[in-house]
């Protein structure tokens, strides 16, 4: 029976393959819907440390992989994994081989779940073309945290009206010329200087975001530099 199995191929999954690998453990990674996880579909990546000069998200979900097999990391691509039942013999886990149109069941003695998150987009017309793959930054992001410094000096947007999108559009406030929230409700609602979630406090505290409180649009606009979907 395998040792141990790895659901999700991001940063996380491929850094404890490495270290099961090392340690012996034959570890099994499935990829999933998305191999290499976000970073493949973002740009240059400038904050992971040991690239001064920045590096492709892809590429450096690559050398992830490369680095992972070079120890002995099983990898399987297209692979997903549809449930997890804890049996007496270890953990069965229900396969779906997306290349292949099949599914298995396979047991192991333990299981890292390591699937990370999926930006969430609101599916407009026109996020394909800002997403395109090709390197250069569109103006479409989902990670403010990420992205915000590509775009010092220049109106931005956020669309959503939660507790991350407010925490995204205080953030973006370090660097862009305004920030627009643009949200669903039909009633004006403006940004407290503090909101709830559970018992704790989140505080908004520039003055820079403007809160836009019109319906969402049905495309993607070009009069902003940058559009944060939250």
């Amino acid at each position: 029976m395998p040792a141990l199995a790895i659901i999700g191929s991001g940063p996380a999954g491929y850094t404890a393959a490495i270290y099961a690998a090392r340690a012996n453990l034959e570890p099994v990674l499935f990829t999933g819907r998305q191999a290499g996880g976000q970073l493949t579909t973002t740009t240059e990546v400038e904050n992971f440390p040991g690239f001064p000069e920045g590096i492709m998200g892809p590429e450096l979900m690559t050398r992830f992989e490369q680095q992972a097999a070079r120890f002995g990391t099983v990898i399987r691509q297209g692979c997903e994994i549809v449930s997890v039942e804890k049996t007496a013999a270890g953990f069965a886990l229900k396969i779906n081989d997306l290349y292949q149109g099949t599914e298995t069941v396979e047991v192991f003695q333990a299981v890292i779940v390591a699937t990370g998150a999926s930006a969430r987009y609101a599916g407009l017309p026109g996020e394909s073309e800002f997403l395109d793959g090709t390197g250069k930054k569109t103006g479409l992001t989902a990670c403010a945290t990420c992205d915000g410094a590509f775009y010092k000096n220049v109106p931005v947007c956020v669309v959503g009206g939660g507790d991350t999108a407010c925490e995204e559009a205080n953030f973006l406030t370090k660097f862009a010329s305004k920030v627009y929230l643009v949200h669903r409700r039909d009633v004006p609602w403006p940004i407290p200087r503090s909101r709830r979630c559970g018992t704790r406090r989140r505080p908004v505290t520039s003055p820079t975001p403007r809160a836009s409180w019109r319906p969402l649009s049905s495309r993607i606009p070009r009069t902003a530099a940058s559009l944060a979907l939250r």
